[in-house]
């Protein structure tokens, strides 16, 4: 055998291409040392190629990545398409029976409630289903010994008046219709400042507080001013002022 490179006969140094062409090669001409050739003897699973094999190995493999790729895009869409098909068929399936199962006890909870009422209506008055109005056109028949229990059944006299409410002087009053009620207090959040600067004024001072609050409802209380009023802490304690917490402020000199 020939070596494919020299064209000269090969002997025991010769290496075979694992490649298409099977050509067996000189180790000078395929570049190898013994070592990689016994290396190679060793282990089947490796494999020498020559120059011509591994370029068209190289070239047909990135060109089968490529068709590769194409061919699992387009899976992954049809499998995504799928998916969302079938996500949505048990959407729609899960939604028709939960407003078929809302729909039912919707159907039982009014029946219920509707049964609850009718019961607690008989209840509340009873004398509508033991007394009965005469048929139409019919005159009331006297109440005589023997149709007592006839009577009893058809009489259509009006009910009997109930007792008036007792009144106040008898120690039972009755509540009055136009109760007053005395208005929730609003809560507030109070923000304690000091002067900045002895030329602003209480205007400069209320509209820097509603920018930063970001609102108009905000209460200008110049306290500090109305401290000069009063001699002592003592005083404005006597004078109702809210003044619980801020003890240290007030003590403090005034700006």
């Amino acid at each position: 055998m020939s070596c494919a490179a020299c064209l000269h006969p090969t002997a025991d140094d010769k290496v075979a291409c694992s490649g298409y062409c099977e050509g067996c090669f000189h180790l000078s001409c395929a570049g190898l040392s013994r070592e990689a050739t016994k290396e190679l003897g060793k282990k089947p699973q490796l494999g020498w190629f020559c120059t011509e094999c591994a370029e068209f190995r190289n070239g047909n493999r990135s060109g089968l990545v490529g068709e590769l790729g194409a061919m699992l895009d387009k899976q992954k869409a049809e499998l995504l398409t799928k998916l969302n098909g079938s996500l949505a068929s048990l959407w729609d399936n899960i939604q028709a029976e939960f407003t078929k199962t809302a729909e039912k006890l919707v159907d039982v909870t009014a029946k219920q409630a509707l049964k609850r009422l009718a019961n607690s209506h008989s209840l509340a008055s009873p004398y509508r289903n033991a007394l009965v109005s005469p048929p139409h056109g019919r005159t009331p028949v006297p109440a005589t010994m023997d149709n007592a229990p006839k009577r009893r059944l058809i009489d259509s006299s009006p009910l009997v008046a109930t007792a008036p409410p007792p009144s106040m002087a008898h120690g039972t009053a009755i509540p009055p219709p136009n109760i007053r009620t005395v208005p929730e207090h609003e809560e507030r959040t109070w923000i304690y400042l000091s002067r900045f600067a002895p030329d602003v004024t209480d205007n400069d001072v209320l509209a820097l507080t509603r920018t930063q609050v970001d609102t108009q409802d905000v209460i200008n209380d110049p306290w500090l001013r109305a401290l000069r009023a009063f001699n002592t802490v003592g005083d404005l304690f006597d004078h109702n002022l809210s003044l619980v917490g801020f003890r240290s402020r007030l003590l403090s000199p005034t700006p």
